[in-house]
């Protein structure tokens, strides 16, 4: 519980780091990111912006490292097995995700290493008090967690205030957006399935 709670106290700045870096106007994530990230790399390469792609590349080594973090809470369990990689590849943000459920994946990390924290703290509390963790640390952490849950029923209900932000309405033919060039298109994050316009031509994200 105590080792939990260190690993968190070292996993939440990383956190907030990529939650500045998701809020960057050059971050981009989803359908297209690669070839989002190739021209910024170009862009980055050549001397235009040398920053551009900053945001993204943090992501994908910030992903990289939540995963070995996860894999390494299972040691002690026998081998990892390629399956328990990928569900831990899913559960983190990822440059295939949209923007917004790579804001969601973050918030929830970071609420859950919070969290994990929160309790490694009070056990060391309670064990300094009372010797040992007894079944009675057990009905203190359940009251905590009736009284202190991790979201509230309005988040649970929108999960647009999890991440601050406010639902948008869903887009129709008639309000597809319209963008004069596909690098702006890219960088707007669009959904999955959304139609938009660049220029006179109608295009729809696979």
């Amino acid at each position: 519980m105590v080792e939990a709670g260190t690993k968190a106290q070292m996993e939440i700045p990383q956190l907030d780091l990529l939650k500045e870096q998701m809020n960057d106007p050059n971050f981009f994530s989803g359908a297209g990111e690669k070839y989002n990230l190739l021209y910024k790399r170009l862009k980055s390469a050549v001397g235009i912006d040398p920053e551009a792609a900053v945001p993204q590349e943090y992501l994908r080594k910030a992903t990289a490292a939540n995963v070995l973090s996860s894999l390494g809470a299972l040691k002690g369990l026998g081998q990892i097995r390629v399956a328990e990689i990928n569900m831990a590849r899913e559960a983190a943000a990822s440059p295939d995700n949209s923007i917004p459920a790579n804001k969601l994946l973050v918030e929830i990390s970071k609420r859950t290493h919070e969290r994990n924290a929160q309790i490694a703290e009070m056990a060391q509390d309670y064990k300094e008090k009372n010797g040992v963790l007894d079944p009675g640390f057990d009905k203190q952490m359940t009251a905590f967690y009736k009284k202190n849950p991790l979201f509230t029923d309005a988040e649970i209900k929108d999960w647009h205030k999890v991440i601050g932000e406010q639902k948008q309405p869903s887009p129709t033919n008639a309000q597809a957006p319209k963008f004069a060039t596909a690098e702006d298109a890219m960088k707007s994050g669009l959904q999955k399935g959304q139609t938009f316009y660049v220029g006179d031509k109608q295009y729809r994200v696979k």
